[in-house]
């Protein structure tokens, strides 16, 4: 029923699958497959730890769906073609080890195309994560099953006002993140539309260092929409904002 959410509800997931460990409250129906990456990411989250994961996490299959594309003139005589600009969820957050006080703002890029989550190893090293060595076969646009080390770190995520914060406990370390500040939209791009009007968009001097993926539903999760208009961009608030 509407307003109804599986985080709120009292009764036990409704989940009947024989030896589902899932840490979340899902129908039978809903059930990850037994080889579904998020369903051995999602088993393997309990296990990790700031400077270290205690579980196997090697040769997990990562699927990442971000696409970056520019549109490019076509070379028709007194034709112009003008590229759109499209602003990812990207948002300004706070990050932090686990059990350690030293806070970064960084801007995580909410990815509901990737099973999984991904930081910098600059954000890591800032962070002191050491994590534990693994081996990721990674599918992207570009390359399907690519093998790529990395490391696996836990670090925990909160909004600008520390009022909401999340444990991300399964963390992969990249060299860099698909995507840059020139994608962050502003407040200046927001003025442009008056369905947007009450939106307020804070900007920090810092990079796309986190991105968050669907193993995390909890923060992708829309609380409020402001619907398109006419073709004009629609504006999503999640719990960090």
């Amino acid at each position: 029923m509407p307003g109804h959410f599986s985080n709120s509800c009292p009764k036990e997931s409704f989940c009947r699958v024989t030896g589902c460990n899932v840490h979340t409250k899902h129908s039978s129906f809903l059930h990850p497959k037994n080889n579904a990456p998020a369903a051995n990411i999602a088993s393997q989250a309990s296990g990790a730890s700031g400077t270290g994961a205690t579980q196997q996490v090697d040769n997990q299959k990562i699927h990442n769906g971000f696409v970056d594309g520019r549109n490019e003139a076509l070379g028709q005589r007194n034709e112009q073609i003008q590229a759109s600009a499209t602003g990812p969820a990207i948002l300004p957050v706070k990050v932090k080890a686990k059990e350690s006080d030293r806070m970064i703002q960084t801007y995580a890029f909410l990815d509901n195309g990737s099973n999984a989550s991904f930081c910098s190893e600059k954000l890591a090293k800032e962070l002191n994560l050491l994590g534990k060595k693994a081996m990721l076969s990674l599918t992207t646009m570009e390359k399907e099953n690519s093998k790529t080390d990395c490391h696996v770190v836990s670090l925990e995520v909160m909004d600008l006002d520390e009022e909401n914060l999340f444990k991300l406990s399964v963390v992969f370390t990249r060299p860099s993140l698909p995507v840059t500040t020139e994608s962050v939209g502003n407040q200046q791009d927001v003025e442009k539309w008056r369905c947007l009007c009450e939106v307020k968009i804070p900007n920090i001097n810092a990079d796309v260092s986190l991105l968050i993926g669907c193993d995390a539903p909890e923060i992708l999760e829309p609380k409020e929409v402001i619907p398109s208009q006419n073709g004009e961009p629609y504006a999503t608030r999640s719990t960090l904002g």
